[in-house]
């Protein structure tokens, strides 16, 4: 409808009647245009104001179709207000879907948007239906004992096969039309049954329970397998008392030791092949099996050509020790290389007889059997001539 158009009220201010008449003139034709200009304003303003009205009332009406229809979630609407395409709507949304008492439950196409109550003592099986049209979500609340296990019929559950609802929990579950999504809140359960494990008896579904360990505890578990465990001694060790009033105390006995002087042996008789001296000690080990061997003599000869002497080594063995002059016998002791461990001869230089040089050797034999007495002894042969021996000939040894 067309609007009236009032025509304009003209307003002129005053002028000083000393202006210049054609200014006056020019000054009233500005004013005119000015009024019409203010005029055509207010007229704008009113058409816009009409407009803004139709347009809210268009939406309102808009609104209310689309909140009274119910074809919109099957087709859609093309438009709403500002928004174009399709707009779905979930006619449940808020709604409650109570299935207390039920152990079983597949969810249904008007679950979309509601919530289902599960409440029961027994375990309950919840299974999506992946027939149902997305979107799609619901919500699932645990309000009984039982724990709810929602299991997909088809695709899988935040990837896997199926998630666990406890009491007092609560979760959400969407469907992206292959697989399903869940979001939980899970509260602060219950304890229904305290089980006693290996080496434990005790236990409960109910009330205050106990746990106590099994005693004797088994090795597996860690334990002695005896109520009253005990320290057993070891080798040189002794323990006295009961349990767990024990005393240990050592038992080993002192190093053994054994000491030997022979002043004037007889010489080796020959320059062929050794033979014993029958200067050592016996010995029989207790702590370790190792001995320490110190020998010292002075060699002595008769002879005054170069290269005259004599050769020395050492044996050890079990049994009598052997007499002086005996063949060798027992187990020879390598110090270094080989034997023989003492070698000493006259120099080119001629000389008087009866030259006297002092010579000492150590060394350590070891592997021992403890109990058993073992002699040592040194055995000599004749370099050159047989003037030579070895007099003042001492051997002492120390088990360490």
């Amino acid at each position: 409808m067309a609007q009236t158009i009032n025509p304009p009220q003209p307003y002129y201010p005053q002028i000083d009647k000393e202006i210049d008449p054609k200014l006056t003139v020019h000054l009233q034709r500005l004013y005119t245009a000015v009024n019409d200009h203010d005029q055509a304003i207010v007229l704008l303003n009113g058409k816009v104001t009409g407009t803004s009205t139709a347009t809210t009332t268009a939406a309102a009406a808009a609104t209310t179709t689309i909140a009274q229809s119910t074809v919109i979630e099957e087709a859609g609407v093309t438009s709403f207000n500002t928004l174009t395409g399709d707009v779905s709507y979930f006619p449940s949304l808020g709604s409650v879907n109570n299935q207390s008492g039920k152990t079983s439950y597949m969810t249904q196409q008007q679950d979309n948007g509601a919530l289902i109550v599960l409440n029961d003592t027994s375990p309950i099986a919840v299974t999506l239906n992946f027939a149902v049209a997305i979107p799609w979500f619901t919500t699932f609340s645990n309000q009984g004992t039982g724990a709810v296990t929602v299991t997909p019929s088809q695709g899988t559950i935040n990837l896997g096969a199926s998630i666990m609802v406890p009491q007092d929990s609560f979760v959400s579950v969407s469907f992206d039309g292959a697989n399903w999504w869940a979001n939980a809140s899970v509260g602060a359960g219950t304890i229904t049954a305290v089980i006693a494990g290996t080496g434990l008896t005790g236990g409960g579904v109910s009330g205050s329970v106990t746990l106590a360990l099994i005693t004797p505890v088994s090795v597996a578990n860690g334990g002695t397998g005896t109520a009253t465990p005990g320290l057993v001694a070891g080798t040189g060790i002794s323990v006295s008392g009961s349990w767990p009033d024990q005393t240990i105390a050592t038992t080993a006995a002192a190093p053994a030791g054994a000491q030997s002087l022979t002043l004037a042996p007889s010489g080796p008789g020959s320059t062929v092949s050794y033979s014993m001296q029958g200067v050592g000690p016996t010995i029989t080990p207790t702590l370790s099996g190792r001995i320490s061997v110190n020998y010292s003599a002075n060699l002595v000869t008769s002879d005054t050509a170069a290269g005259d002497g004599i050769s020395i080594e050492f044996y050890y063995g079990t049994g009598a020790p052997p007499a002086n002059g005996a063949a060798t016998t027992g187990t020879l002791v390598n110090i270094g290389a080989n034997p023989p461990n003492i070698v000493w001869t006259l120099p080119s230089i001629s000389i008087a007889a009866d030259v006297s040089v002092p010579v000492s050797i150590s060394f350590i034999v070891s592997g021992l059997v403890l109990g058993t007495t073992y002699w040592f002894d040194a055995a000599a042969i004749a370099l050159g001539a047989t003037g030579a021996a070895a007099n003042n000939s001492v051997m002492v040894l120390q088990e360490f």
